[in-house]
């Protein structure tokens, strides 16, 4: 009787923790598609002013990002570090998007961000439709401008 009572115990916990786990799993979920929701209404000039701060070295980075954040994310998000962290996510592959598309450049989406290349000394973004751009920031006068 103990040993089975032990086992239904540890069953119960297990099944405890699983329901557990697919309720944060849930959240997560929940916050994403809001997060998608969120950037894709800020507009191309709020996309365009992340991108701005894509390049910065991790500290200038941060700092901006908190700025940004705190002017666009919602008061209800402020507190939560995994919505900013998506969202500034979100809102950095949206600006990367907008400058494609700005410049009538077939880029249907971008699921990644952007990866540096040393050989180049630049960003190659990947498109989801299979095209691949090169993208590089000009620090003196603070604009990207396209390689190829």
């Amino acid at each position: 009787m103990h040993k089975s009572f032990l086992s239904l115990f540890s069953f119960i916990i297990f099944l405890t923790n699983l329901s557990a786990c697919g309720s944060e799993e849930l959240q997560w979920q929940k916050i994403d598609k809001q997060v998608s929701i969120d950037a894709e209404e800020l507009g191309g000039d709020a996309h365009r002013i992340y991108l701005r701060c894509y390049p910065l070295d991790q500290q200038s980075k941060q700092r901006c990002i908190e700025i940004l954040n705190g002017q666009y994310v919602k008061d209800e998000y402020k507190t939560d570090p995994y919505y900013q962290r998506s969202f500034q996510y979100k809102a950095e592959k949206l600006g990367f998007l907008k400058f494609l598309r700005d410049r009538n450049l077939l880029c249907s989406g971008i699921d990644h961000g952007p990866k540096f290349v040393n050989a180049d000394n630049a960003y190659q973004v990947s498109c989801t439709c299979g095209n691949n751009y090169l993208m590089q920031f000009d620090y003196d006068n603070k604009k990207w401008h396209l390689m190829r």
